[in-house]
């Protein structure tokens, strides 16, 4: 994902992806974890698997290359970031679990999952779909 490469190329770390980009290949939001199904029917060791954070985890200092690259001060703290709906969600100033149904037969033709619950933790929301 974009964001890992982003954090990967301030920082050096290749091994950490926030929740939100993990949640598109199947991590769990409320603990923060891969599924087993990932080890268990895809042979992908889970500790292979890079380690998911919230958006705005500090994740280290920027390189000095670079920082001088980008004209940034030498030691500036790279932060997780976030997906452009967990963005949104944290734009909207949710501020509480909120547990919504799916909508009712008929009055949603799309097939793509819709937005189900917004986990809350202190200063952060994680949306996550799925019906």
């Amino acid at each position: 994902h974009q964001t890992d490469w982003l954090i990967g190329y301030l920082t050096g770390r290749y091994d950490v992806t926030d929740i939100s980009t993990a949640l598109k290949t199947g991590a769990h939001p409320g603990d923060l974890s891969w599924p087993a199904a990932m080890e268990q029917q895809l042979g992908i060791a889970r500790a292979r698997l890079p380690e998911i954070v919230l958006p705005g985890t500090p994740l280290g200092e920027i390189l000095p290359a670079r920082a001088a690259e980008l004209h940034l001060p030498p030691g500036t703290t790279v932060v997780a970031g976030c997906t452009d709906g967990t963005a949104g969600c944290l734009a909207s100033g949710a501020r509480a679990t909120i547990v919504t149904s799916p909508p009712t037969a008929g009055s949603f033709s799309s097939r793509a999952p819709v937005l189900t619950r917004i986990w809350y933790i202190p200063t952060r929301a994680v949306c996550g779909g799925g019906r």
